[in-house]
């Protein structure tokens, strides 16, 4: 059963839940917020897996358990690469 004084909105929820209130006001469509949200997502994720591996492609693919095609479709996608994240 639903209460009423359970249910919340947007400007309820804490701001890393709540999300960009511009693109809840409709001022951008779901999918194109989506698409922006999975990109940094994706960037995010893969930079600090890069970090942490030192651009060691074997134990990022392990880390992520993602085949390395997709891998590095994943890097040219965002315009990553490994090499520079490897210390000398």
């Amino acid at each position: 059963m639903v209460y009423l004084d359970a249910l919340r909105t947007a400007q309820d929820a804490p701001p890393q839940m709540a999300g960009d209130r511009e693109g809840v006001s409709g001022s951008r469509s779901f999918f194109a917020l989506r698409r922006e949200r999975l990109a940094a997502f994706e960037r995010d994720y893969l930079t600090s897996l890069l970090d942490r591996h030192r651009g060691d492609i074997a134990g990022v693919a392990r880390e992520s358990q993602l085949p390395r095609g997709t891998l590095y479709r994943f890097l040219k996608k965002h315009g990553l690469v490994p090499k520079t994240f490897r210390t000398s």
